[in-house]
């Protein structure tokens, strides 16, 4: 029960900017690799603290991050790829265009 209480207290954290991307890093899946495309995205998009930014404009920087690290890295995941993953594969042949990756990755 005591672990339990530990738990609550590491969970309700003020929301903070820092903490939302420090629950990113610690809870996210590490079988695959997302996370640095995630804060490359972000860090591209350019906003000032505390902007909105929309899942259709973050789409696509982060997909193309994945793209570019599968160039090099083609095992991302250790299940079989899912739609994202062939897509970004697509887009890499020149098979789909932006939008498209766009769409698959929204």
């Amino acid at each position: 029960m005591r672990l339990r209480a530990n738990m609550n207290g590491f969970f309700n954290v003020e929301p903070t900017t820092e903490n939302r991307w420090r629950a990113i890093i610690l809870f996210g899946r590490n079988t695959a690799s997302f996370k640095f495309a995630l804060g490359e995205a972000l860090l591209s998009a350019g906003t000032a603290s505390g902007d909105l930014i929309r899942l259709d404009g973050l789409a696509l920087p982060y997909a193309k991050a994945i793209c570019r690290h599968l160039q090099n890295a083609p095992k991302q995941i250790t299940t079989s790829a899912g739609q994202f993953l062939k897509a970004c594969v697509s887009w890499n042949e020149g098979m789909i265009d932006g939008e498209a990756l766009r769409g698959v990755t929204v």
